[in-house]
Parts: structure tokens; C-alpha cells; sequence
């Protein structure tokens, strides 16, 4: 397990542990850190009828934020697990 920071937003870059930086073909991010689209349903009265949406989920990662790393195997990729508050 590593800690690093965001460096980048677009392209993603993480600088890890003040000794290394990754770029996005070496990272592989859990979509909850990332700008998603979710479908959900929703009553706009307390016994009305369901009805559908679609919602955006702004949740991407941003410059300066501290993350979570586990390494594959082979460390030629890292999965960010999460962000460190």
C-alpha cells in the first residue's frame, strides 16, 4: 500500500510518497472517484409514483487530494482505493 497526491487532474497524474509519479495509463481508478452517471428513482410526493432519473455524481479527484494505492503484482499499475481525508 502506498500514499500519494494528485498532481493532475486531466491527464491524472499522482506524485507517491515523495518518491515517484504515476500517469494515468498506470493508474486504474474505483468509479466512485470518478465523474459517473448513476439511474435512480425518486417520489416527488410522499405516496406518489416512483419515477426514473438519471443523476450525475461529481466526485472526481482533484489537484492536491491525498489517495489510497495498492500495486498489481507486477507494480506496473495502481489501484486508488480512496481518498485520505
Amino acid at each position: 500500500m502506498f500514499f500519494g497526491k494528485v498532481i493532475s487532474e486531466n491527464p491524472l497524474q499522482v506524485f507517491v510518497e515523495q518518491k515517484f509519479i504515476l500517469s494515468e495509463k498506470q493508474l486504474i481508478t474505483a468509479e466512485y472517484l470518478t465523474d459517473h452517471k448513476i439511474n435512480c428513482k425518486l417520489r416527488k410526493k410522499p405516496n406518489g409514483n416512483w419515477e426514473e432519473y438519471e443523476a450525475k455524481i461529481l466526485n472526481h479527484l482533484k489537484t492536491d487530494d491525498k489517495v489510497i494505492l495498492i500495486p498489481t503484482d507486477n507494480e506496473n499499475q495502481y489501484l486508488i482505493t480512496d481518498r485520505v481525508v
